[in-house]
């Protein structure tokens, strides 16, 4: 309902308009804005996981992989013969380190790859040199660092000299 200007309100009812018609506008816009970012953060939410980094360290007897994540995942982890590799398929996640400055010098990996999976998963692929038993587990992120998923790839030789 529209109020009319009478003798009383002439010069105010449009001054009250004009600031009426300001604040729908200004609230309009922080809907919009608030809208899109909602529907920013649902995106984000249904990417899932992302790998922030992979670190590596050789151990006398395996070599140990940690893949810093950006939230808890769900994984797969098989082995492949002819050549040797092991595969880890990380769900619902997405890469954003670059997985080639790792030095693999002193260990059985020779070379790594990842790549999409399914449209929404993670492949990574570790080519190897030597035979190893893989061993992984996830850790809860800490004061330190996030989510984690951990690969030990233990020597079959150190193995086998221990049994």
């Amino acid at each position: 309902m529209a109020l009319r200007p009478n003798k009383y309100t002439s010069g105010t009812l449009s001054h009250q308009n004009l600031n009426m018609n300001k604040i729908c506008l200004s609230i309009k816009h922080s809907c919009g804005l608030f809208a899109l970012a909602l529907l920013l953060s649902l995106a984000q939410v249904a990417s899932g996981s992302s790998l922030k980094e992979v670190r590596m360290w050789r151990a006398p007897d395996h070599t140990r992989l940690v893949f810093d994540l950006s939230e808890a995942v769900t994984y797969n982890l098989f082995t492949l013969e002819n050549p040797r590799r092991v595969v880890i398929d990380i769900n619902n996640a997405t890469q954003f380190d670059d997985l080639s400055g790792l030095d693999f010098s002193s260990s059985p990996i020779t070379a790594v790859r990842s790549g999409v999976r399914n449209g929404t998963g993670l492949r990574i692929v570790l080519d190897l040199n030597a035979e190893v038993k893989p061993s992984s587990f996830t850790l809860e992120p800490n004061k330190e660092h996030s989510d984690r998923l951990v690969v030990d790839l233990y020597d079959v030789a150190a193995v086998t000299a221990v049994a």
